[in-house]
């Protein structure tokens, strides 16, 4: 058959669809089968030099155009030939087949939400700089319940959210700005559908998730817009009541990262003003929680007896130069508790070492403890003064030595915890808390770092990859590691523990994620919780002198003046939630009650074997335009689907979409592979 024939047989019928057919059997595509797309991989410039001439010859012909944008829908379920058809110029051509008023511009958005349903970050940065004007219009102009307004949000969703993770988020404002598109208009028409939900009713709850993506996106963008636009917190209040966990960590992940944002970290108190307070006394149902721990556990005592301790030491040593008993002091004062080291003026009328202060005497003193083959009291010592000078790094690295010297000394994963990355912080601080030499400090800060640190990695894990996903069960054991730790925290730090009113305020939203749906409207579930919340944060306000915000305390602050009330008035966009993509998928799965509990020491075994298992084959399926199921292999390092992977040549089971996805995997795969001849 000649192409003027098929286009002869496409017009003559006028039904897109038959013209659909024509031109795959033309073309010998075969998208229901791997071997199928293998033959397109091969055959591909062929392919697409008869498509191109179909597009640009015959753009009249409204049935070939509809029939090409559904062809190529189907190809684009291989992630690598979505991607050669990017490199080939043909996004910018289904793009103007939008601008038409017809079932092609149909076709051609559903074409587009297919393309972006594998990530893309130059994908989604070519569309949003390129597009979002015209998609903006379609939406504008279509009727809200039209499936053209549906595409368009199934669109804009996933590009937005594209951005997020190449930083482009901050610059979104002046993009849109200079192609004119009215934000407040888009954010009001989104919010609108959400909260109605009149157009996302449980049978087509799917685009619930991509509206959720799509208001994100403007709130990371449009930081201020969220001071002066409530619903925004009231719909991420709102994911918190869904009985989806997907939904519920979308929703605190980006109320959290927002107000991070707008506030900043939290610095916590200075020595001075913890002494202070503490001199001025607290009030009497204040002190109750500062009775149930002896005064030596409490931070601002503890600094003020070692700065007392510290001050009689030198002035002993200044007469007797006794060295070893200085160095040996020290470390064990730093076993025992938060020891500070301060620099007080060195005077000795017997010495003629050459210091400006007792504190640059500390380097000397390790070096006597070391001639002596006291090596953990000087490690000790030397950590402590490398920490104070700035030079974690160094500090980190003697540590290190001495806990494998010395593992039962706590003091050491302290250390090591806040030069770790974030994985590494949560294991090492696990190990510590098991040191039976623990002071009371360290315990509590070894405490802060792993749940801190668990929080961000569930939120990150949870909000990456589908549930079932190895990734995603860690982040539901890192939830776990955060809730466990961060109770047991609240329960024995000292109350002026610094930055104990951050894990007060976490351990709070922590509830409320894990729980959401269950919280009577009453909140009694969450009365001891709050009560500790509020407790710990008026001592903070009466240690800083004022209420200091940061992000916990005002998420949490929001979050409970909402969730009452938005259990009504975002009624049926929670119903949505519940029904939507994310949460049929996590049902499928199966996905762990994220309340179960854990042993510690099974997490601690998890995250020593991460990325230490044999790599294994997983598919992706998707559903093709004739409804038939199709499943493809994906790449072992960004999860995209394609019917020709590269596998490792070692090993035989990790695969990949090309070179580079096998280069940016190989830190974590080699562990698994142990290939002799990639490592050299």
């Amino acid at each position: 058959m000649s192409l003027k024939t098929l286009v002869d047989a496409c017009t003559s019928s006028k039904d897109w669809t038959h013209a659909y057919f024509l031109i795959g059997k033309y073309l010998e595509l075969d998208t229901q089968s791997r071997n199928g797309f293998k033959k397109l991989h091969e055959n591909w410039k062929e392919v697409m030099l008869n498509m191109r001439l179909l597009y640009t010859d015959y753009q009249e012909h409204d049935v070939i155009i509809a029939a090409l944008m559904n062809l190529l829908r189907d190809i684009v379920a291989d992630a690598v030939l979505r991607d050669r058809m990017f490199a080939e110029g043909w996004i910018p051509r289904i793009v103007e087949i939008t601008k038409r008023s017809d079932y092609c511009r149909n076709r051609a958005l559903k074409t587009l939400s297919r393309i972006l349903m594998h990530p893309s970050p130059e994908i989604s940065l070519y569309l949003y700089r390129n597009s979002f004007q015209q998609l903006c219009s379609i939406l504008f102009e279509s009727p809200p319940e039209s499936e053209d307004a549906d595409l368009v949000i199934q669109i804009m969703g996933p590009t937005l959210t594209g951005l997020l993770a190449v930083g482009e988020t901050p610059k979104i404002p002046n993009t849109f700005a200079r192609a004119g598109i009215d934000v407040d208009r888009l954010r009001t028409l989104v919010l609108d559908r959400m909260q109605g939900c009149l157009y996302n009713k449980p049978d087509n709850a799917a685009s619930t998730c991509h509206e959720l993506m799509v208001i994100m996106a403007l709130a990371y963008a449009y930081p201020e817009a969220n001071l002066s636009t409530p619903r925004i917190f009231e719909c991420f209040v709102a994911c918190l009541r869904s009985s989806s966990l997907q939904i519920r960590v979308l929703g605190m992940r980006t109320l959290h990262s927002v107000w991070g944002t707008v506030l900043g970290p939290y610095t916590g108190p200075d020595v001075v003003k913890l002494v202070g307070a503490m001199c001025k006394g607290y009030p009497a149902h204040l002190n109750a929680r500062f009775a149930a721990h002896a005064p030596t556990q409490c931070f601002a005592e503890e600094s003020l007896n070692s700065r007392m301790k510290f001050q009689a030491l030198t002035e002993e040593t200044s007469v007797s130069l006794d060295w070893v008993k200085f160095g040996k002091e020290i470390a064990k004062n730093i076993i025992a508790g938060e020891a500070a080291i301060f620099p007080l003026p060195f005077s000795s009328e017997k010495c003629k070492l050459d210091f400006d202060t007792w504190f640059d005497a500390i380097p000397f003193a390790a070096s006597v403890l070391r001639a002596r083959s006291d090596f953990d009291s000087a490690d000790l010592i030397e950590v402590k003064y490398l920490m104070n000078v700035g030079q974690w790094m160094t500090a980190a690295a003697i540590a290190q030595k001495g806990a494998k010297r010395s593992p039962n000394i706590g003091f050491w994963y302290q250390i090591l915890c806040a030069s770790a990355g974030e994985a590494e912080g949560v294991r090492l601080a696990l190990e510590g808390l098991k040191c039976p030499i623990l002071a009371p400090y360290t315990r509590s800060s070894l405490l802060y770092t792993a749940s801190t640190r668990s929080f961000s990695l569930a939120l990150k894990n949870l909000t990456s990859v589908e549930p079932g996903d190895r990734v995603h069960d860690e982040g539901l054991a890192y939830l776990n590691i955060c809730a466990e730790n961060l109770e047991t925290l609240v329960k024995v730090a000292a109350p002026d523990f610094t930055a104990l009113v951050v894990a007060a305020n976490l351990n709070l939203l922590v509830q409320i994620l894990l729980r959401g749906p269950e919280i009577s409207p009453d909140l009694k579930a969450l009365e001891s919780t709050i009560k500790d919340a509020r407790e710990i944060s008026e001592i903070d306000d009466l240690i800083q002198g004022k209420g200091v915000a940061f992000d916990a305390r005002k998420v949490k602050d929001i979050i409970l003046g909402k969730l009452v009330t938005v259990s009504t008035e975002w009624a049926e966009f929670i119903q949505c939630t519940n029904a939507s993509s994310l949460a049929l998928v996590e049902l499928a799965a199966k996905a762990s009650k994220p309340g179960a509990k854990v042993d510690p020491q099974e997490i601690v075994d998890m995250l020593n074997k991460t990325h230490l298992e044999e790599p294994q084959r997983t598919t992706a399926k998707f559903i093709r335009s004739d409804q038939t199921e199709m499943r493809l292999y994906r790449c072992s390092q960004c999860q995209n689907p394609s019917a020709a992977m590269r596998k490792c040549a070692v090993c035989g089971q990790a695969c990949y979409c090309n070179r580079e996805c096998q280069k940016k995997h190989w830190k974590a795969h080699k562990k698994a592979c142990k290939s002799a001849v990639l490592s050299a």
